[in-house]
């Protein structure tokens, strides 16, 4: 899916002007996420997904059963990491235009988990 490039957010332009504090524009590009299954063979996940949460805006992460939208909040959310046993993750994530590494801002991330709430009658 091809983006258009946003042209750069200045620090004056991410403020939330009811409450006063600083906003955040999150942008991530290129990410992909493989899994090694029981035989060592690679399980792309995730290939190539690029995408962008603006302030004041909604963001959806929509897609059929299976599709990875959860497999994406985790990697963005830095819940699972390059590095950790079977699995590989790359691409790049920025906050207000700056590129960090998801350690850096895995404690300032978060997103709450689905629970099935729905009780069958």
């Amino acid at each position: 899916m091809a983006m258009e490039k946003e042209p750069a957010l200045s620090a004056s332009k991410l403020v939330n002007l009811r409450e006063g504090r600083p906003s955040v524009y999150l942008e991530w590009n290129n990410i992909c996420f493989s899994v090694k299954d029981a035989k060592g063979e690679k399980k792309e996940v995730l290939q190539n997904l690029s995408g962008k949460a603006a302030p004041g805006s909604l963001t959806a992460i929509m897609g059929a059963s299976g599709a990875g939208k959860t497999s994406l909040l985790n990697v963005l959310a830095s819940r699972i990491s390059d590095g950790r046993a079977n699995c590989s993750v790359s691409g790049s994530t920025k906050l207000n235009g700056t590129e960090v590494k998801p350690v850096e801002y895995a404690k300032r991330v978060a997103y709450v988990m689905q629970d099935d709430a729905l009780l069958a009658t």
